[in-house]
């Protein structure tokens, strides 16, 4: 599975949430959806000590792309 689509119904707002996965095939999609984009979510385990390094490099390049420019982002 690529991603996963949930609509929420916000007060008048209908809020769509896209699931992507982090693997490597995953990733090959996320710029598919950074220009519709509103605000990004990146989830991360923690605890996952050996993947920090992997996360950096994978988050620095997310933020580098200007389709993501001035969008909200939280961690």
């Amino acid at each position: 599975m690529t991603s996963e689509l949930t609509t929420l119904l916000l007060d008048k707002y209908e809020v769509s949430i896209y699931d992507l996965n982090g693997d490597m095939k995953g990733r090959e999609t996320w710029p598919n959806y950074y220009s519709k984009a509103q605000a990004l979510v990146f989830v991360l385990d923690s605890s996952d000590l050996g993947r920090m390094r992997e996360v950096k490099v994978i988050l620095t390049h997310l933020l580098s792309d200007q389709r993501v420019a001035g969008k909200p982002i939280l961690l």
